[in-house]
């Protein structure tokens, strides 16, 4: 993991084991989405593995994001 961009994701994931039940992995991204640079990585992280993926075809990323009164265009934003 050379990626500065994939390590800063990864430091911001926790991992809890056998939550909710043994055998499941639970993996927490919440303190990824309160750390503006974390967040910035990942949707550019994301991004740029679709954009490489599918040969530069796509234009646009859409999806519903569960508005608790903040953040609704925050990827949107981020891309610009």
């Amino acid at each position: 993991m050379a990626d500065p961009e994939l390590q800063l994701v990864a430091r911001r994931i926790r991992a809890f084991p056998d939550f909710p039940i043994p055998g499941v992995l639970f993996r927490d991204i919440s303190p990824l989405l309160k750390d503006p640079d974390s967040f910035r990585a990942s949707i550019n992280l994301l991004a740029n593995h679709l954009k490489k993926t599918h040969g530069g075809k796509i234009d646009y990323i859409a999806g519903k994001w569960r508005d608790r009164g903040k953040g609704a265009l925050a990827p949107q934003d981020l891309q610009g």
